[in-house]
């Protein structure tokens, strides 16, 4: 079993056993399709609009988009989608990619900016969780991050790139 927790010390913290971290929207988005910009657009400004399909395939309103790319977004699991898909962490140059293995290059950079640890945990009825050997205990695979220094930074590369890509728009090749 894989556990990756939210926050870890405290609600919005994470001392390096959670996948929370903040990212501007700007970071994240400054390069996407309109479409996958829209999105973004309509879940922040527009979600009130009986026709939400129709609002991905309209011109991107300058003063919507300033808006949205102007603001920051709580991010949490979306590092480890590629992990569990089989993506392998690398830096190519300045940037952060998740990519299948048959698309690392030879200069390409391998990083762990995560791992996962076997801790042993216990639930109790409230789901509050506890560490150490007593009582009945499972081993659980925790979420940690290795790279603190990187993560938040790297993980936002990650993202944007991700975002890149399902906008149909190439991965950086140096």
């Amino acid at each position: 079993m894989y556990w990756v927790p939210c926050f870890d010390g405290g609600v919005w913290v994470n001392e390096g056993n959670a996948s929370f971290w903040k990212a501007k929207h700007n970071d994240l988005l400054a390069d996407v399709s309109d479409t996958v910009l829209n999105f973004f657009i309509y879940m922040a400004v527009r979600k009130n609009d009986p026709k939400p399909m129709a609002a991905l395939y309209t011109p991107v309103v300058p003063k919507e988009k300033e808006k949205v790319l102007e603001a920051m977004r709580n991010l949490w699991c979306c590092a480890v989608f590629p992990y569990m898909a089989g993506r392998k962490y690398i830096q190519r140059g300045d940037i952060f990619l998740a990519v299948p293995e048959a698309e690392i290059l030879a200069d390409d950079k391998s990083v762990q900016l995560f791992s996962f640890l076997p801790v042993k945990v216990r639930v109790d009825e409230n789901g509050v969780e506890s560490y150490g050997e007593n009582g009945a205990l499972q081993t659980v695979h925790r979420f940690h991050v290795t790279d603190f220094k990187s993560y938040a930074a790297g993980m936002t590369s990650i993202a944007r790139e991700l975002l890149r890509e399902l906008s149909g728009r190439v991965v950086p090749k140096s």
